[in-house]
Order: structure tokens, then sequence, then C-alpha cells
């Protein structure tokens, strides 16, 4: 397994010229000290690659005795020569659907914890969690993008999350734990049937079992043949995107409503694909909204039905002969904290970097008006509309600072510089699917 590792690690590094800082998210369980263990021995017969791993374990103060853990496990990665930190959830923990509350903070933890520190992200599913996404995904409905599942290499906000473990089994996994006697913890809640993920795992088991070839594998494969099928797409429709979708730099996105409606040849699928990865960008959403809600308004909206449709934060309607995405101006999580420097994301859609420490604030809270729309034919009606959801940035010092706007494309953030603005803000284009 160590040879496999290194070598897989190897390719990804240089693939995607990844070096320098990486957060390392370790709970404790045997995915995550193997892999901590992996790229010891990676790093120690690598020294060339020159990169530096920095474990952040997560308290989620579920469990009686989590801090008693965290702290063991603390111990154990700094005996390994590992600086580890840890990160508790504060938030007090809800009575129901408890597993996705402490992924989510999770999550954004580690993502804080990379963006402060100028690192990128490294986590520890393999392959059944793999299974496990797509086989929920499926039941929940998801469109082909879904199905995807997760990749080894992912952008998040400005960073890149990476999946080292994505070739291995669990039963490589756990068995790599057992030769090498490695102290781990076990969390109760992987046994507990309330949570979706464990009920899917189970029945996985049970399912494959009963066959001669596995519904796990053939999850996997589903998922790398959706891949493929969108790298060919993403190939294929590289000019057509380039053509007919426009990304502007207030955070609206306009599409060539005749050239759209010409995809119907292809099928509904991918047209929708375009639509739901458009909705996902504008509206700074996490994951693109659900494919039969969206077809049944896609259907409404090209066809004269209805004028004008709202999905996931995002204004829909059309007007001459075009598609127009807004940003609705609601649900802006204003007043986040900006260091100078530091790349910071902004509603999931906007990449920021300032030469000064300060706060985001609404411009209409200091009567600003960022842009002007009078002249446009697509937006002149939508004026306050749009600038209510663009903030600007007030210094400790108490200086207003209205944004330099402009669009980056999303592998592109990592080489954001300053230039001669005091306060940037760069539309994440995002047209990969």
């Amino acid at each position: 397994m160590i040879k496999e590792f290194n070598q897989f690690f190897k390719k990804i590094l240089a693939k995607h010229s990844l070096k320098g800082r990486f957060i390392l998210g370790l709970s404790g369980g045997p995915d995550s000290i193997a892999l901590l263990h992996l790229l010891k021995n990676f790093n120690s017969n690598n020294l060339h690659f020159n990169i530096k791993i920095f474990p952040v374990i997560i308290d989620h103060s579920i469990r009686k005795y989590s801090s008693i853990e965290s702290k063991k496990i603390k111990e154990y990665s700094q005996k390994l020569g590992f600086k580890t930190k840890i990160k508790k959830i504060k938030e007090k923990v809800p009575s129901s659907n408890i597993q996705n509350w402490a992924r989510v903070h999770r999550r954004n933890i580690l993502i804080e914890e990379a963006i402060k520190n100028n690192s990128h992200l490294i986590l520890g599913h393999h392959l059944d969690d793999q299974a496990e996404t797509i086989f929920m995904r499926l039941n929940k409905g998801s469109g082909l993008q879904g199905l995807v599942g997760m990749k080894i290499v992912n952008d998040w906000q400005g960073i890149k999350i990476i999946r080292p473990l994505m070739i291995f089994k669990k039963k490589q996994i756990t068995q790599y734990i057992s030769e090498k006697k490695l102290f781990h913890v076990i969390d109760p809640s992987n046994d507990n049937m309330q949570f979706e993920r464990v009920n899917t795992r189970k029945l996985l088991k049970k399912i494959d079992t009963h066959r001669e070839n596995p519904l796990t594998t053939s999850l996997i494969r589903l998922s790398d043949l959706n891949n493929k099928f969108f790298s060919i797409i993403n190939l294929k429709f590289k000019n057509w995107i380039e053509k007919n979708i426009y990304y502007y730099k207030h955070g609206s996105v306009v599409i060539n409503f005749e050239e759209f409606t010409k995809l119907s040849k292809y099928g509904s699928e991918l047209p929708c694909e375009i639509f739901a990865k458009v909705v996902q960008n504008v509206g700074g959403k996490t994951f693109a909204p659900k494919r039969e809600q969206l077809k049944k308004k896609i259907d409404l909206l090209i066809n004269n039905i209805l004028k004008k449709i709202t999905i996931a934060n995002v204004l829909i309607y059309q007007k001459s002969k075009k598609i127009i995405f807004l940003r609705e101006n609601r649900n802006l999580f204003l007043k986040q904290k900006i260091k100078k420097k530091h790349l910071y994301i902004f509603d999931g859609r906007f990449a920021v970097k300032s030469r000064f420490d300060g706060k985001l604030l609404s411009s209409y809270d200091y009567g600003l008006k960022i842009l002007d729309f009078e002249k446009s034919l697509l937006f002149s009606n939508k004026s306050d509309y749009i600038n209510k959801t663009i903030p600007i940035l007030k210094t400790l010092e108490g200086r207003v600072i209205s944004p330099y706007l402009n669009t980056i494309n999303k592998e592109d953030l990592s080489n954001i510089e300053l230039g001669i603005n005091d306060f940037n803000f760069f539309y994440i284009r995002d047209i990969e699917f």
C-alpha cells in the first residue's frame, strides 16, 4: 500500500503543481490515521517535494469524552513529528440531522484553516466512501454531474482539496492499520442506523453479499464513466460556452436564449446541466439544484409560461433574447472579516483580496452605489437590486473602500495578485462541469 500511495500521490502533486503547506483533516479514525502515516512515510522518502503537513482535529463536542479523545489524537500526531492543532465547534449540537451538521462545520473549519494558512486540504475519503456517495445521490435523483461523486482533486473556495486514498478500498486501509498495529479511535456513530450514510453502508454490504458483481464496483464504474463524460463535454462545449455564456464582473450571468434552446436536440439532460451549473455559479451554492425541479422550471421559462423564476438564491428571466441570471439580494452573509493580503471567498461567488484589514459591509448602509447600469440594455431596471449584492470594505481605521471588480477563472484563483488596487473583488467563472 505504501508503494502504491507514494506513486499516486507523486502523480497528484506533479499534475496539479502542488507544493508547500497542506492541512490534513485528522479525525483519529482508521482512514485519517492511515493517511497520516502514509504522508509521514512519503515526506521522509521524497524530501525534494518539500511539502509540509499540518493536521487539524475537529472536536464536534457531540460525545461525552470528545475533548479527551481529541487530546489523545493530538499527542499521537505530535509524537510522529506533526505540528497539530484542535479546533472545537462552539455551536450547540442540534437535536436532529446531527451528522450533516457535523460534516458541514468540519468542512467549513478545515477550509477556513487552509485559507488562513495559505494551504491546500487533504482528506481521507476512499473508494467505499465514493460508492456510498454515488448511491445516496442516485436515491435523491441526482443529475449526471452529481453522479461524478467526489473528485480526487477539487477546487473549493480558492484552495485544492486532495483525496489521495481514493484508489484504496476500506478493506485495504483496515488491513494496513492492523498490520502496522497503528493507534486509532472508533467512532460509535459509525454504527448508528439513524444516519443515512451508515444505513447506506450496511445496505451496500448486504447487497454485495448476494451479487456476483459487487454493486459498489458498479457504482465506482458509474462515477468513472460520468467523469469521462464531463471531460468530453468540457472539451466539446468549450467554444459554445465562450460564445454563448457571458460572465459579468458584478456576479451575473447571461445565456444566449436561442442557442440554449437548440441544445434540446441532444435531449433535456445537457441543457439542464448547463442551467444548473450557471445557477450554482450565480447563487454561490455548494451544490447544484435538484434536476427534477429544475427541468420543470426551465420548461416554464422557455415556453413563456412564466416570465421569471427563482431557484437557489437566483432570479432568472428572459430579456432581449437572453436568459439573465441575477443573485437575489437576500441571504447575503455580510460582516465577514478580512485580513490584508489573504484570499477570501465572499458568498461562494467572489474572490476577495485587500491591502487592508477590515470587514465586508452593505454598500447601501453607507449610501454608496458601486455600479451604474443606466445605459445597460440588460440590467438598467435592476441597478439597485444588483448593487445590494456587492459589499464595500470598512477598514479598522474606519475608511470605506469600494471594490475593484473583475472576473477570474476558477483554476486561476491561487494566482490572484493585489496589483495597484486597495480592495479587489473577482467574480469566479466556474465553467467546467
